[in-house]
């Protein structure tokens, strides 16, 4: 009732899915050929995602990655999911209001975007975002520009970087370094319910 009686500048709209509606993960796989993309990707993303794909809509976009230490080529491919009711959902509260949906995503998808209009990144090198909002935690790790891993803590209390045990920064790090092949991280930014000056955290001093 309330989206009704806003008014919209334009038809079109990009709606963002919590994570509690929708998946991202990423991971990486031997390179190959853009035709092949549409069957390797789905059956490489079931290892990742223990949801049945019959009932999933889903969405990916693959980049070269530099090769492995065999040298053999590879890419990384950043997958987004979500069960197609939801989409149907969506698409039928926009038709009463009058809309169309132009583009559906997951939110930290979306948190990066907005995150690169407000303080992009100046050097291109990979980062640890860590966002507090009261009691949940949200964390998130970019690489050239693309969520490569995704948390979010809830600590049932009021949330603090002195709590590095419970939201396990290091344990965060240490998945990405081992099983995404991530190297060169050395900053986290922070944001949300912060003290002044925890923006100067670095890698090290977090897995420390």
């Amino acid at each position: 009732q309330s989206m009704s009686q806003m008014r919209w500048n334009s038809k079109s709209v990009r709606v963002t899915l919590s994570h509690h509606l929708g998946l991202v993960r990423y991971f990486s796989m031997p390179a190959m050929e853009h035709r092949y993309l549409h069957t390797a990707v789905p059956l490489e993303a079931k290892k990742h995602i223990p949801i049945p794909f019959d009932m999933l809509a889903h969405d990916f976009q693959a980049v070269p990655l530099p090769p492995d230490a065999q040298g053999k080529a590879r890419m990384g491919v950043l997958i987004a999911v979500t069960q197609r009711k939801n989409i149907a959902n969506v698409q039928g509260l926009l038709k009463i209001l009058g809309l169309k949906l132009q583009t559906l995503e997951i939110a930290p998808c979306s948190v990066l975007r907005l995150w690169q209009e407000i303080d992009p990144a100046k050097d291109g090198l990979p980062y640890l975002h860590v966002h507090i909002d009261g009691a949940n935690v949200r964390v998130l790790v970019c690489d050239r520009g693309t969520p490569v891993f995704f948390r979010e803590v809830f600590l049932g209390g009021a949330a603090a970087l002195s709590d590095q045990r419970k939201i396990d920064l290091s344990g965060c790090l240490s998945f990405v370094r081992k099983q995404l092949n991530l190297d060169g991280l050395s900053q986290v930014r922070v944001s949300g319910d912060i003290a002044a000056g925890s923006n100067s955290l670095t890698v090290d001093s977090v897995a420390g």
